[in-house]
């Protein structure tokens, strides 16, 4: 993603070059200099991009390329924001030469740091360069970027339900039985990948769920099981408002107000807690808020632990998916009825590729979604011939295959996939909001000859990263437009370990500062309602480019943000005074 950082430097190069202010002190020769050095490194980025997949020292090479272009496009911004500052004080007549000369914001003291910062760019980018030459980099076209066709949306959630329809049917049947319990607990337990969240939401919206209970309420969980917090996002579920209760007592109190007499369903999303004390205190909350009997509840979990805790009744296992089965999901996606029956040839690779998919129907739908963008043989086959395949072990087996769809995107798409790694799990994007972050950090330039606007390239890029199932849980308004998504967690976690070097998610409990000078994204949430400090150092937060808060406080801090582009805000503190 190196390219997009340094096509936006490029692109801000230029109108800088051109404004009065560089025309002393050499800075004109300089800025001139800094973009013949840019554009030779950016023309060997599209093989550098694909050697970096399988050679450390590529990738090592193209983090120091990075890191180096975000410096310029930092200094860039000082640049830009010079020259208004100049524009206003020429306007309102206040370049009087006293003032003028020995003011904090003096040109001539201006140019001449300026100058210095760019001679040690120049320095740092020349290595870089050089570096280049040992590679013996190629000059290659980029990968294109691609239009999804308008079947994305129903051939995507088709592909959800392959194989869930029996399992579907038997929980159901379960949950409308279980009428003599008090509260019923069905664990879906299943390896990541599986379904196990969309067989709970399949089984959430089933007609005779809607039909025979009351209330439903749905609590992703995930490594924070805590009672407390578990209570209070059901009542905010159940009565649509924020609330910073702190007391258990008044919590509970709140949720026997909306639950006494009525019966319930909840599904406690992705838990992995293995204290019996803690799930035992949670139920106990539970069994006392509402006595009445046919009460539910559906956890999905990876654990075998967590599901012989809770279980009451039925431990329901999800298995892998057959050959055939992966194959289906695949060919809903890259089959409509608009496009012409797939060949033979296509069919026999796509039905390899699916052999390679684990049983995992994730990897399917995001490796159908891939295929369908280019229905060709020679592309289908570097999918199938990947060398990918070969290097598969362990845990990360998964990610590496998912990764195989990511190499597949342009880089700018590349670029807007990993930063939504700044959220957390779980956390729904606002498509309109996603589009502005995209924006404000460069990344929907139009390129030459394009005149479209930013919005509608930024409507553009979602609609591909839906179209490869990097997004999913799309919820529309009322005239049918996406209003929002989720990510899947390991597409989530694909999202972090490609951008785990300059993005930091940070919880409540943390130590002494952190000065880690290649941090450029910041997350900081904190799940207990504590709000403390931001524990990165003032140098670290002058790096900043992005900053997404939740129960923080920034202390004295916020001034340090000189060169944030995204900075979202939720429960966010100066020293005593609430912000947002």
């Amino acid at each position: 993603m190196a390219e997009t950082v340094i096509s936006v430097v490029l692109g801000k190069l230029i109108p800088v070059a051109t404004e009065q202010i560089s025309f002393a002190c050499g800075l004109e020769e300089l800025l001139t200099e800094l973009q013949d050095s840019l554009t030779t490194i950016q023309a060997v980025l599209a093989d550098a991009e694909r050697r970096q997949v399988g050679e450390k020292s590529v990738r090592l090479w193209m983090r120091r390329l990075k890191n180096a272009a975000y410096d310029v496009d930092d200094v860039l911004d000082e640049f830009a924001y010079e020259i208004l500052r100049r524009k206003i004080e020429i306007r309102n007549q206040m370049m009087r030469k006293v003032f003028f000369f020995f003011s904090f914001s003096n040109p001539i003291a201006f140019r001449f740091k300026m100058a210095n910062k760019i001679k040690t760019m120049l320095k740092s980018l020349k290595r870089i360069n050089d570096n280049a030459k040992e590679f013996g980099f190629g000059s290659i076209n980029a990968i294109p970027e691609v239009i999804p066709n308008r079947e994305t949306d129903s051939s995507l959630e088709d592909s959800k339900i392959v194989g869930m329809g029996d399992h579907v049917s038997k929980i159901v049947n379960l949950m409308l039985n279980a009428t003599n319990e008090q509260l019923s607990v069905i664990p879906i337990v299943g390896m990541p990948g599986l379904g196990k969240t969309t067989l709970a939401k399949l089984v959430y919206n089933h007609e005779l769920v809607q039909r025979n209970f009351d209330k439903t309420i749905w609590i992703c969980v995930s490594t924070d099981f805590d009672d407390k917090k578990i209570l209070r996002e059901i009542l905010e579920s159940l009565t649509q408002k924020s609330f910073a209760l702190q007391m258990k007592d008044t919590i509970l109190k709140g949720l026997k107000e909306e639950l006494q007499e009525k019966r319930y369903l909840l599904i406690l999303d992705d838990v992995w807690n293995e204290d019996r004390v803690k799930w035992d205190t949670l139920r106990s909350c539970l069994l006392v808020i509402n006595s009445s009997a046919g009460n539910n509840i559906i956890v999905t979990t990876r654990s075998d632990t967590v599901a012989k805790i809770m279980k009451t009744i039925h431990q329901h296992h999800l298995e892998k998916l057959s050959d055939d089965e992966c194959w289906s999901i695949i060919k809903k996606r890259v089959s409509t009825n608009e496009r012409i029956p797939l060949s033979q040839d296509l069919e026999d690779i796509g039905r390899e590729i699916a052999k390679r998919c684990q049983g995992i129907p994730l990897v399917a739908r995001v490796l159908g979604g891939t295929m369908s963008n280019n229905i060709e043989e020679s592309e289908w086959l570097a999918i199938q011939n990947s060398e990918v395949w070969s290097s598969l072990n362990g845990e990360n087996e998964i990610l590496s295959t998912l990764k195989l769809s990511f190499n597949h995107l342009s880089q700018s798409l590349k670029s807007c996939f990993t930063y939504c790694a700044i959220f957390p799990k779980d956390y729904e994007m606002g498509k309109e909001e996603l589009i502005q972050h995209w924006m404000a950090e460069g990344f929907l330039r139009p390129s030459q000859g394009n005149s479209s606007g930013m919005e509608d390239i930024g409507s553009k890029y979602f609609d591909i990263l839906l179209a490869n199932s990097l997004f999913q849980d799309i919820k529309r308004d009322d005239f049918g437009d996406i209003i929002c998504c989720k990510m899947h967690d390991l597409v989530h976690d694909l999202a972090l370990s490609i951008s785990k070097w300059e993005t930091l998610h940070l919880g409540g409990n943390v130590g002494d500062d952190i000065d880690m000078f290649h941090i450029r994204r910041l997350s900081f949430i904190s799940n207990d309602w504590t709000t403390p400090m931001i524990p990165l150092s003032r140098d670290g937060m002058g790096r900043l480019r992005t900053v997404f808060l939740i129960h923080a406080n920034l202390g004295d801090k916020l001034l340090d943000l000189k060169f944030v582009r995204g900075l979202t805000l939720s429960w966010t503190w100066i020293g005593r005074k609430k912000l947002f």
